[in-house]
C-alpha cells in the first residue's frame, strides 16, 4: 500500500540534515536533540552546565529521564560535519558511571551531524551498548516525532 508518510519522510530527511548542518551551531544541535528528547516523552530533558562534569567524568550534553519506564538516555552531541571519533564514545562511556543508581537504567547515545563515524568509534559502542545516530538517521527521527513546537 501507499504509504504517504514514507513518501515524505523520503523526500525530506535530506533538507532537515543540510539545515542542521548549515544553520545550527552547537547549542542549537544540542537544544534539538532536547527537542527530540521532550517530544518523545521524557518525564525531564536537561543540558546540563558544561563544568558540571570534569573532564575525567566524561561529558553528556543532554540528559533524558522517563520515569515511567525508570530509563535515563545520556547524549554526546556532535555537530561534527565529518567523522565523529572515538573520543565521542569514550565521553559518553565516563558519564555513564557518574549518571548510572539504583533507579534507572542508563541507556547511552551519540548523536552527530555527519554521517560517519571512525571504525575504532563503532567498535568501541558496540562493546559498550551505545547507540550511535547518524545526521541521517536523525533528520528522519526528527520528521518522525514533528515540529509542532520547535522554536528555539
Amino acid at each position: 500500500p501507499y504509504q504517504l508518510k514514507d513518501e515524505i519522510v523520503n523526500g525530506a530527511w535530506h533538507i532537515i540534515l543540510e539545515k542542521v548542518q548549515s544553520i545550527a551551531s552547537d547549542s542549537v544541535f544540542e537544544k534539538t536533540v532536547k527537542y527530540y528528547l521532550e517530544r518523545l516523552g521524557a518525564t525531564s530533558v536537561e543540558i546540563p552546565a558544561k563544568t558540571e562534569l570534569s573532564k575525567e567524568q566524561g561529558d553528556a550534553d543532554v540528559v533524558a529521564i522517563f520515569e515511567a519506564l525508570q530509563v535515563k538516555i545520556i547524549v554526546q552531541v556532535k555537530h561534527y560535519l565529518k567523522k565523529v571519533d572515538v573520543e565521542a564514545v569514550k565521553q559518553i562511556l565516563d558519564a555513564k558511571s557518574v549518571y548510572e543508581d539504583s533507579l534507572y537504567t542508563v541507556i547511552p547515545w551519540v548523536v552527530a551531524a555527519c554521517d560517519t563515524f571512525t571504525d575504532e568509534a563503532q567498535m568501541l559502542a558496540e562493546e559498550n551498548g551505545v547507540s550511535l545516530i547518524t545526521g541521517s538517521e536523525f533528520a528522519r527521527l526528527l520528521l518522525d516525532v514533528g515540529f509542532g513546537s520547535f522554536d528555539l
